[in-house]
Parts: structure tokens; C-alpha cells; sequence
């Protein structure tokens, strides 16, 4: 998903807790799913956020419908904000006491990426952001972002058509569907 959602800290640091939520959640009740030869990847950038689906074809759409249902209709209780809120800032005061050249090596890159921001920016904002501000801003990225889905393996172009079609309908998508063959 793209947008402007690492415009400033702030929103940075809303949509990392938010990926860093879901992921926790989805650890937990995808385990059955994973044992049966299904996963997934679910990450930050600073163009938005990425999911990536892994898995055999035959209930793949299945197991993508589940997760996607879950990350655009979460809803978090004050326990798990809380405690994941609180191991995201252990992690960022961790970065802050890296090595020189680890903590360079960090700066080059915020110095020269659009949409990264330093460990001391994102804690700040971070202590600030309550759940309420989460669920606020987590609406607001489903209704301004685009979608982009890249489906390969044991898909015929129809498939993976109306697969994409589908993941368009499960995430709310306003931006109309648009097919692309490669």
C-alpha cells in the first residue's frame, strides 16, 4: 500500500506500531496456517507498507482474504497497544545506544531516503500517540491509499485478475481497479 502515510514522524511512527500490531496478532492466529505450508510477510517502507503472501495456490486467496480482513478491520484492545507500544519503545531507546558507526550507517540513510526518520523523532511522537489516534489514522490510510498487487505462480491471468480484483474489494480500495499484464 502507497500513500503519504510517512509524510512526517508522526504518521511514521503510527503506521510501524500499527504493522508491528498487526503482525503480533496475526503471529498468534496464523500458526495453523503456517503449519500447513502458508505464511506471510508483513512490513513498513517508506513508500507504506507491504504484505506479502506465501503459499500454495489452491487456498492461497483463502488465507489472503483472512489476513487482509484482519489488518483492515482491527480492532486493538488497550493490553496489546500497550504492551506492544511499550517493546517498540525499548527497541528505539536500544537503537539510540548503538556503535558509532551503526548509529552513521542510520543517519546516512535517513539523510538521503524521503519518508525515514531518526530513532529520537519516532520515540517522541511515539509517546504520545494513544490508541484512539491509531484507530484514527488507520481508517484514514485505507480511504487515501493506492494498491498494488503483483500475483505469481499457478495463476492464469484470469486468476490472478480476479484475485486482485477481490484483495481491491477486501481492502475498501476508492481508486478505481486497473489491470496490468506484465
Amino acid at each position: 500500500m502507497h500513500s503519504d502515510m510517512h509524510i512526517d514522524a508522526n504518521n511514521s511512527a503510527m503506521l510501524q506500531l500499527y504493522i508491528k500490531l498487526c503482525r503480533d496478532y496475526l503471529d498468534e492466529n496464523t500458526y495453523y496456517a503456517q503449519i500447513a505450508g502458508f505464511d506471510y510477510n508483513l512490513y513498513t517502507h517508506p513508500q507504506g507498507f507491504t504484505l506479502k503472501i506465501y503459499g500454495f495456490a489452491d487456498k492461497q486467496a483463502e488465507f489472503t482474504a483472512s489476513v487482509l480482513k484482519y489488518i483492515t478491520t482491527a480492532q486493538f484492545n488497550h493490553d496489546r497497544f500497550d504492551r506492544i507500544k511499550k517493546t517498540f519503545l525499548e527497541k528505539l531507546d536500544n537503537e539510540l545506544q548503538e556503535s558509532p558507526y551503526q548509529q552513521t550507517m542510520r543517519y546516512n540513510a535517513i539523510a538521503l531516503t524521503k519518508g525515514l526518520f531518526s530513532p529520537q523523532d519516532i520515540k517522541a511522537t511515539l509517546e504520545t500517540i494513544s490508541l484512539e489516534q491509531l484507530n484514527s489514522f488507520i481508517k484514514e490510510i485505507y480511504s487515501r491509499c493506492s494498491l498494488l498487487t503483483f500475483i505469481h505462480g499457478n495463476y492464469t491471468t484470469h486468476q490472478a485478475q480476479n484475485l486482485s480484483q477481490h484483495i481491491y474489494g477486501l481492502c475498501s480500495n476508492k481508486h478505481p481497479y486497473t489491470p496490468v499484464d506484465f
